[in-house]
């Protein structure tokens, strides 16, 4: 029992001495790895806290007027961090501007750069609702409709719904317009949005 115990006990010996290399290999390519996603995790998480606060900095700025700084910083983070969440909010900042100068291409230019580059769905959705608001205000009737019934096939946002009726009072087709706005009063609105619906009703009977 002993010799055999001790011949398998030097069965092993032997062949962790012929795989010491590969085993020596693994162990430190584990560490490497394990070492370097900690590395890694932490530089990100510098980078959040360093764009948290640049995104500050960028909004206050705004707000006291200083839109070119603004402007700058977006342009900056978008080429540097591009799927980053402060350098999306940072760009639909951008798009008011843009719009309030006239200067749509533009516009229409950021908000695709977001809907590429952002990683939040709900930012994503922002964005693109913005977009589909914008071909609206453009004319740009039949895109917007398409976009929204991609977006949205069930009809399951009620900003897009509404957006739907808008699309289609300002193509005329009064009847099907008040349908999509009774159809947005199905869904749980706030007292305001619900008086502000049911006003936009009442304007087109």
């Amino acid at each position: 029992m002993n010799n055999q115990y001790t011949e398998e006990e030097e069965k092993f010996l032997s062949w962790f001495k012929d795989n010491l290399k590969s085993l020596l290999a693994g162990l430190f390519l584990g560490i490497f790895f394990i070492i370097s996603y900690k590395y890694y995790v932490n530089y990100q998480d510098q980078i959040t806290t360093n764009l948290s606060f640049e995104y500050e900095k960028t909004i206050q700025k705004y707000r006291e007027g200083d839109t070119k700084y603004l402007l700058e910083k977006d342009k900056q983070l978008s080429s540097d961090y591009p799927s980053n969440i402060y350098t999306n909010l940072i760009s639909l900042y951008s798009v008011k501007i843009f719009i309030d100068n006239n200067e749509i291409d533009k516009a229409f230019e950021k908000l695709n750069f977001v809907i590429s580059n952002s990683p939040s769905q709900h930012i994503k959705m922002i964005a693109q609702i913005r977009k589909a608001r914008l071909m609206i205000s453009n004319d740009q009737l039949v895109d917007a409709k398409n976009l929204i019934q991609r977006i949205d096939p069930n009809q399951k946002n009620y900003i897009l719904v509404e957006l739907l009726g808008d699309i289609y009072f300002k193509n005329g087709e009064i009847e099907l317009a008040k349908k999509k706005y009774n159809e947005v009063l199905n869904f749980n609105l706030t007292p305001k949005n619900l008086k502000i619906m049911e006003n936009k009703i009442n304007t087109i009977q």
